[in-house]
């Protein structure tokens, strides 16, 4: 496969084609794709003047054109500038990158490539996927979300590794199965248990252990503390989904609690208590911010009952969860439940 990786004249900038048809037309002035092809043709000069090897140059060109026929359509489009001396080394580049995929194509190298690349790709991180997989089988949390934030992984990077684990270890694919499945009926048990204590406290005013039943109760008992939460929780009961967190919240009641879902709609509705408005706060906001309730200012202890408090009960942070617990903290009502008293996991 021969390939001439002679270059002229090295590019100074990614910007070339860009900065080059920007004098032509004005950007604002030019077609969408266009400028998305002049962006593809500064990644091929990036890759082509790169220290890859011949095999990934070769599959990182065909992620920017998947063919050398889609190429050369490319390129006939520019081809009345191809003597311009400011970019005429820089088509001729592009001309042989052309050439060179043409070659891989016609020997059956292009597939090879990339199966070869993914191959290795997926031998240089396996000791991270195994590392990381095997964190993820020793969290505490039940939350997908909370398990990636916890490990310190976005979803595409533990997809990658799922990947992995999925291909060469399958022992730590069949704990990770059953780690999910687990989590999954985790969830639905506490869901269940937890609505429920939503109604019978709205309906009888106390809660299962006989203290009085409040606003502050309801955000206690929620069975998660966020959009993506309720979206792993709804998923697990196959209940519809919807646009907003309100929305998936009445879907939920619904969907689990029909007889009964009427009431706790109209509690939440009357307490302020659904999210989708809220402005969400965090725990830097209430430490910076002075706040002063009927002539008390709230001292820097009362915060960080406050936040050790809704932390401790993954109590959503909204504004109406904030007040109802800063005024019992200033009541002097903030006494410490157990997490089995309140939320029963």
């Amino acid at each position: 496969m021969k390939f001439d990786e002679t270059v002229a004249m090295p590019c100074q900038s990614a910007k070339t084609f860009i900065e080059f048809f920007s004098e032509k037309v004005p950007i604002t002035n030019r077609n969408k794709a266009n400028y998305e092809r002049e962006i593809k043709f500064n990644e091929l000069i990036t890759i082509y003047e790169s220290e890859k090897s011949k095999i990934e140059k070769l599959v990182a060109f065909t992620e920017v054109f998947e063919s050398s026929d889609k190429l050369r359509i490319a390129l006939r489009k520019i081809a009345g500038y191809q003597d311009d001396e400011r970019i005429q080394s820089h088509y001729d580049k592009l001309d042989r990158i052309a050439t060179f995929i043409k070659d891989a194509e016609d020997k059956g190298l292009v597939e090879y490539s990339k199966k070869l690349i993914a191959h290795q790709n997926y031998m240089d991180n396996l000791p991270k996927a195994v590392h990381y997989m095997e964190q993820y089988l020793h969290s505490d949390k039940i939350f997908r979300k909370d398990i990636l934030k916890d490990i310190g992984l976005t979803e595409a990077t533990f997809n990658f590794f799922e990947e992995i684990i999925d291909k060469y270890v399958p022992v730590l694919k069949m704990l990770y199965e059953e780690k999910n499945a687990a989590n999954s009926r985790e969830r639905r048990y506490r869901t269940r248990r937890s609505v429920n204590d939503i109604y019978n406290g709205i309906v009888t005013g106390k809660t299962r252990y006989g203290d009085e039943f409040t606003p502050l109760e309801c955000f206690m008992l929620l069975p998660f503390k966020n959009s993506e939460n309720l979206d792993e929780i709804l998923t697990d009961f196959n209940i519809k989904k919807g646009s907003n967190v309100d929305i998936k919240m009445k879907n939920l009641f619904k969907g689990l609690v029909p007889d009964k879902a009427d009431t706790i709609i109209k509690y939440f509705i009357q307490n302020k208590i659904f999210l989708n408005h809220a402005v969400p706060m965090t725990e830097r906001d209430i430490r910076d911010t002075r706040m002063i309730v009927k002539d008390r200012e709230v001292t820097d202890e009362d915060k960080e009952n406050i936040i050790r408090f809704m932390n401790y009960y993954e109590i959503p942070y909204t504004p109406r969860a904030f007040n109802l617990v800063r005024d019992r903290q200033l009541a002097g009502e903030l006494y410490p439940k157990t997490k089995e008293k309140i939320k029963t996991l």
